[in-house]
């Protein structure tokens, strides 16, 4: 086991934290699965190994903070949900080890996970996409609603861009939406017409 050098850090933004990468880490996971991608599946066993290293440093700091049986309560919900977070987060990287264990999804998981109002996929930027350029925070006023999870650049993933993030030719988006609107967006992205 890797030792951990103890951080001062909030409960609550600890707990944010471990929320946002344990569903970040559920959508890179089923789309690692779907299109066995086993450069998303390390990237989504990294993101676990972080959890955990959150998980630890938030019952690290609820104990510390215990002074009574009331801190002692307190501090047994906050612990409860950060293994809660940690257990989801071990799931996923679950789903995802299925790539590197070669088992593809069966026809009618693939189907049932395309009915989905919401799915997930993934685009290459053609190098004529009017997106060139463009920060994401500009999508939704060009008329594009999907909300990008990830981009891969070059061999490097950006794990929930910023919102003034940049987009570049050759960039890999994965993104989550409906299906309309990520066909519209497939359209921007591939073959260069906008909206």
């Amino acid at each position: 086991m890797r030792e951990i050098e103890y951080k001062a850090l909030p409960a609550r933004s600890i707990l944010r934290q471990m929320k946002d990468l344990a569903s970040l880490m559920l959508d890179l996971a089923y789309f690692a699965f779907l299109t066995m991608d086993k450069t998303l599946t390390d990237l989504v066993l990294k993101i676990e190994e972080e959890v955990s290293t959150l998980n630890y440093f938030l019952i690290m700091n609820t104990t510390l903070a215990v002074r009574d049986k009331d801190d002692a309560e307190a501090g047994t919900v906050i612990i409860n949900m950060g293994t809660a977070l940690n257990a989801i987060a071990n799931a996923a990287a679950d789903i995802a080890q299925l790539t590197k264990l070669n088992i593809e999804p069966h026809l009618v998981l693939k189907k049932a996970l395309e009915e989905t109002e919401e799915v997930v996929k993934s685009y290459r930027i053609d190098k004529r996409s009017p997106l060139i350029g463009k920060k994401i925070e500009e999508l939704e006023k060009l008329g594009f609603y999907v909300d990008i999870i990830a981009i891969k650049r070059a061999q490097v993933w950006i794990l929930n861009p910023p919102m003034n993030f940049k987009l570049n030719p050759e960039d890999v988006i994965v993104c989550r939406g409906n299906r309309e609107a990520l066909s519209s967006f497939a359209e921007v992205c591939k073959s260069g017409r906008s909206n």
